[in-house]
């Protein structure tokens, strides 16, 4: 997951939209068109999509809210499988 981020948050900085803001613990990423939310296992077990949706789109309801979620596969595994699949 932290590879993941690196890779986005590098491709935001060279296209000049990233603004990182650390609320409550989360990481949210804005950029005029959208905000990026990213939730491990832990905070999604915690964390109410819908409030905090809402709370997000109180200054602008254009917004689009994207939520990107940890999944409970092994990540190398999964990686590995998907590049033999692809060869």
């Amino acid at each position: 997951m932290k590879f993941i981020k690196k890779c986005v948050r590098i491709i935001y900085y060279f296209m000049e939209i990233i603004i990182v803001q650390e609320m409550s613990g989360l990481e949210i990423t804005r950029n005029n068109n959208f905000i990026e939310v990213w939730l491990n296992n832990a905070e999604q077990k915690t964390v109410d999509r819908k409030e905090l949706t809402d709370k997000l789109l109180a200054d602008n309801e254009k917004i689009k809210i994207i939520f990107f979620l940890s999944g409970s596969a092994d990540l190398v595994d999964c990686t590995s499988q998907l590049l033999i699949r692809n060869i």
